[in-house]
């Protein structure tokens, strides 16, 4: 017979290898289920499946719901009755306004139960691997420079900050974001990244665009690319120039790969697929419960 309920320390182990295995590209996030409260789903000793909310600091008003069952469990209210309980505890005191929820694009049965349990698609994420081609040769209307100078000039480096906080608000205004004077943006803007393979478009004391990037065993990871709104074929020209810079400084490190994420409702990058240097495109979409 299945019990559900808490997850205990004893349950740890069990519950983040069967999140791991259903989620293998959020293997980062499971590490703090140590720490937070998780359900599972138990047929005798054994874990069957569990539910994690994950909270994330900078878009604080939704849970994201990971939710994973054993493959022999599924289609037998498993997934449904943890969601129940993550809906009883998470729904109280209006402190979020709801959770949202992902999987691949290719993956029918998790869309058929997102479905089933109420969510409504949100818009799409494609995860894009980069193959960068040390050929390639990049022409600017102005050219970008790397960050690493620019932010250890305390005003400079506020009006980077503010510009990238800007954009980043208006094109997450499907999901709201943590209060401006909140100390999380401080941590974020800058957060792991490398201010070498990060760049800015500057037209005197005005931003026009800016790029971050961190490096990785992956190779690099665009973070943050926006532009200044402007004509939309200017914002196109001032985003190539951004990452083109980017490619150029990581293939004159060494680098051969890359990856970044766009959003479908990001249309100025979604624009540029066919410019990217791409090896692969993985399409995730994601979805909304609203409780208030």
């Amino acid at each position: 017979m299945i019990s559900f309920g808490m997850g205990e320390d004893k349950d740890v182990d069990s519950a983040v290898a069967l999140l791991s295995t259903a989620f293998p590209d959020d293997n980062d996030l499971f590490f703090y289920a140590r720490e937070d409260k998780f359900y599972i789903a138990k047929d005798g000793a054994g874990v069957v499946g569990v539910a994690y909310p994950y909270f994330n600091y900078l878009h604080d008003k939704y849970l994201k719901v990971f939710i994973a069952v054993l493959p022999s469990y599924r289609r037998q209210g498993v997934g449904k009755r943890l969601h129940e309980l993550l809906l009883k505890e998470y729904s109280r005191g209006g402190v979020f306004l709801g959770f949202e929820g992902f999987c691949k694009d290719q993956q029918e049965e998790s869309k058929k139960f997102l479905n089933s349990i109420s969510y409504k698609w949100l818009l799409d994420t494609y995860v894009v691997t980069l193959l960068f081609d040390q050929k390639r040769k990049f022409k600017y209307y102005k050219e970008p420079i790397p960050i690493s100078g620019l932010i250890e000039n305390d005003e400079r480096s506020k009006s980077i900050r503010d510009f990238l906080r800007a954009r980043y608000i208006e094109f997450h205004s499907w999901s709201p974001v943590a209060e401006l004077d909140s100390a999380v943006w401080s941590e974020i803007v800058f957060d792991d990244v490398s201010p070498e393979f990060s760049v800015a478009l500057l037209d005197g004391d005005e931003v026009l665009g800016v790029s971050t990037a961190s490096v990785s065993q992956g190779g690099l990871e665009i973070v943050w690319c926006y532009a200044r709104h402007s004509a939309l074929l200017k914002q196109a020209e001032t985003l190539k120039a951004l990452l083109g810079k980017q490619f150029e400084l990581a293939v004159s490190a060494g680098l051969a790969v890359g990856n970044m994420e766009i959003d479908s409702n990001y249309v100025e990058l979604v624009g540029l697929l066919d410019w990217l240097p791409i090896r692969n495109v993985v399409t995730y979409s994601r979805y909304r419960l609203d409780i208030l």
